[in-house]
């Protein structure tokens, strides 16, 4: 395969040279590029359409994590950074690894060696979207095109959250609820609380709707826990799970519910 182009985007200077260095003997990596600021660092993805990004947590003008959310790109990400308390937050966006610094060199290879299969499927998948959008016809639903341009991702099989000092998958069949918490969202599942930082809004759009329903403006559940559903008054329903705990439904939560247990 030819070498996989990266960006290396951190505010030190003397960890920018770090990792060149540690990158030197890899053919397999082509550095394209660096950034040392947020803004700069936006800039440098839509003008070099990197395939892997060696990403800090904070940088000034916008964090790592803004520069995601901002830039929107397709780039596989490695977060490098001296902080372990955006773990969870890093692997909700997708990262491929996350990297307390100081790190080695067998570390990071080890991170990279994660990356490549994936950029790989990305580059077949880009590879193929030419053909495929040009037999979505001009009649075709948008839905429809977008399916035959295999854009749409699966619904999410897991999320990451900490549990007693690291960061562990979570199988989302495992999620009994999940309610919205200011700037976070509180996972219901093994019998435990755990705080992710993602709106309810973002990981309602992540789950397969077909088990997951948003019942209430802040809550979610999922329909395999629900053990009842009951009348709370005259135009709204209790929700009661096999975990025993019970969510009152909206208006608009309501109607989903009854719509799904006709």
């Amino acid at each position: 395969m030819s070498p996989i182009r990266a960006l290396i985007v951190d505010d030190e200077p003397l960890a920018r040279r770090a990792l060149r260095s540690l990158l030197a003997d890899d053919p397999s990596v082509d550095l394209v590029g660096e950034a040392s600021d947020g803004p700069e660092a936006i800039a440098a993805l839509h003008r070099l359409h990197p395939e892997l990004v060696f990403l800090d947590i904070r940088l000034p003008g916008a964090s790592g994590l803004e520069v995601l959310e901002r830039s929107q790109t397709d780039a596989r990400v490695i977060f490098t950074t001296a902080h372990d308390d955006y773990a969870i937050a890093a692997f909700e966006l997708g990262a491929i690894d996350y990297l307390r610094k100081p790190f080695g060199r067998e570390r990071l290879l080890r991170a990279v060696a994660r990356a490549r299969p994936q950029v790989l499927a990305a580059r077949a998948r880009s590879a193929e979207l030419p053909s495929k959008r040009a037999a979505a016809t001009p009649g075709t639903p948008l839905a429809e095109q977008l399916r035959y341009a295999g854009e749409p991702e699966r619904p999410r099989r897991r999320i990451f959250v900490r549990e007693e000092g690291a960061v562990v998958p979570l199988r989302c069949e495992e999620i009994v609820r999940c309610a919205s918490d200011g700037d976070y969202v509180i996972v219901h599942a093994r019998g435990r609380e755990f705080p992710v930082y993602l709106n309810l809004a973002d990981l309602a759009q992540q789950l397969d709707p077909e088990q997951f329903v948003r019942v209430h403006r802040s809550h979610l559940v999922n329909l395999d826990h629900v053990a009842s559903v009951a009348p709370h008054d005259a135009s709204r329903l209790a929700v009661t799970m096999k975990d025993a705990s019970r969510v009152i439904a909206s208006r608009s939560g309501t109607q989903l519910l009854r719509r799904r247990y006709r």
